[in-house]
């Protein structure tokens, strides 16, 4: 995967081939929630970018 920041937000992307053989691309955004929260957003395209569909989102809390 490759990352750079876009304006507040870490993305990483990817091409990948799926389990089924079809081609597809991935991201992972980490998104910036305050000084104790990060929100992780994994995302797959199917049709080169132009929609996106959701397969993770974790919320993380740094621990009191």
């Amino acid at each position: 995967m490759v990352g750079q920041f876009e304006g507040k937000n870490l993305v990483y992307s990817r091409d990948m081939i799926r389990r089924d053989g079809k081609p597809a691309k991935s991201r992972m955004t980490f998104f910036n929630l305050g000084e104790n929260d990060v929100r992780q957003l994994v995302e797959q395209s199917t049709d080169d970018g132009k929609t996106w569909t959701a397969q993770i989102d974790l919320h993380y809390s740094r621990k009191k």
